[in-house]
Parts: C-alpha cells; structure tokens; sequence
C-alpha cells in the first residue's frame, strides 16, 4: 500500500490539532513523576501463524532517557523488524538515533542529534543523519507535551549497487506526549528530512503508539510506524513501509 507523505504528515497534523483544544485541562489524574535519573525501557513482539502461510514476525524496541531536572534531556531510541513468510525474509529494517536537548529559555531548548537507519527491501544500506537545531514546546503540562523543532546538517547516505553520498540535509519534526489517564498513554511523532540539493529527495517517519500499563514495570504497547522514502534505490520498489507493532514492554 503506497501513502503520500503529505497526507501521512497531514495525519499527524491532525492528531495534534484534535488533542490541542484538551491539552490544557486537568486530566484523569497520573503518577508522579519518577526523581531525576536514567529511565529505560525494553519492548519485544513476537507472532507465529500456521497453515497456508507460515509467518515469522520479531521486532525489538527500546528507549532511554536521562533528565536531570529537565533542563539537559538525553535519549536513545531504536527499533528493529525482521519478518518472514514462508522460510522467505519478507521485512528487515532497524533504526536507532542518539538525541540532547538542553532548554535555553522558558519553553524553548536547542538540540544536537544523530539517526542511523537501515532497510533492506528498501535497499538502503545505510542512512545517517547528524543534525542541530531549535524547538519549542507549544504545550508543556504535567499531562500534555506537544513540540515543533527544526534542524539542519549533514546526510550520509548508501543504496544497494550505487556509491555513498553525502549532502546537506535539514528536518521539521512534531511530537505529541498525552497522558491520558494514571495507566493510558499516547505518544505520536512526524518529521520529513529532505536535501539540500534536491528536495525531491526526502524521507517521512510518522508513528503512533498507545500504551496500557499491566504493573509499575511491564506495559502493553500498540504502535503504528509508517515510513515513506520518496526516491528509493529503484522504481520496482515500493516507497511506503507500514509496520503495526504489539510489544510487551519492560521499564526500568
């Protein structure tokens, strides 16, 4: 199924159009917030059918921050899939990223980050992206967090047959963090990474997440990730990437 990447943007858009009007108001009541320290979590899926077709899916998830009072946040994200159907790999893609935020004033920080990314059915050996930039929490509650950034660097990139290259590249990013309730909660980000030197050349991440907490360290997450390349390695390929994720995930 191949998707615009302007209706995937537009999509998230208005996932944070319909939450803004509730982003101020009280809530149903959440816990504290955990003392400053190092946060992990690790989340794991698995599925297995039988009969016509056989099928494998893996995928493998994990997110670290470290917020020392909010003012410097570090985090760590990465995600892996691998799919087979029918003893034939079907999905194989990771990505991981490494990101600092340090707040300069009131709402607004500025941020260093480095994304690495990987898809095999894509083509695509390797794409990285060292970036810096600006943003700004548009609505920063207890409850609520939805942030705007944007942010400017290089891209190194290597599809299958053809040689690297490198080039400028800048990025526009959103993010929705609601707290619906004391064990619910919802998370949404887009971004569109395009280069300098052709924009027509450019890469959109939309995902969407709800989690469910079963005990103080072990949740239900459901997340949906959608990734459009515009110009993949070949025209035979297609550009949209859609993964629905159940993971079992353990917090520390």
């Amino acid at each position: 199924m191949t998707r615009s990447p302007a209706r995937c943007l537009a999509a998230a858009l208005c996932l944070a159009a319909l939450a803004a009007p509730a982003l101020g108001q009280d809530t149903c009541p959440c816990p504290e917030e955990p003392p400053p320290g190092w946060r992990t979590s690790i989340g794991l899926g698995l599925a297995f059918t039988d009969g016509n077709t056989n099928t494998e899916n893996v995928n493998l998830a994990f997110d670290v921050a470290h917020d020392p009072k909010r003012r410097n946040v570090f985090k760590a994200d990465g995600l892996w899939i691998r799919n087979k159907t029918d003893d034939e790999l079907s999905a194989s893609r990771s990505a991981f990223g490494v990101r600092d935020e340090y707040t300069v004033s009131g709402r607004a920080f500025v941020f260093a980050e480095v994304r690495h990314q990987r898809d095999q059915f894509k083509e695509l050996t390797y794409l990285i992206t060292p970036l810096a930039g600006l943003g700004y929490h548009l609505v920063d509650t207890d409850d609520v967090r939805l942030t705007v950034d944007g942010a400017a660097g290089g891209g190194f990139e290597k599809l299958e047959g053809r040689d690297s290259t490198s080039d400028g590249t800048f990025k526009l990013g959103q993010g929705l963090s609601w707290q619906i309730s004391g064990s619910a909660k919802l998370t949404q980000s887009a971004w569109g990474l395009w280069k300098f030197s052709d924009t027509s050349d450019s890469y959109y991440h939309v995902e969407v997440a709800l989690s469910t907490s079963v005990t103080s360290f072990l949740e239900v997450k459901l997340s949906l990730v959608d990734d459009y390349k515009n110009e993949p390695a070949s025209a035979d390929l297609e550009k949209n990437d859609v993964a629905f994720l159940a993971n079992l995930v353990m917090k520390f």
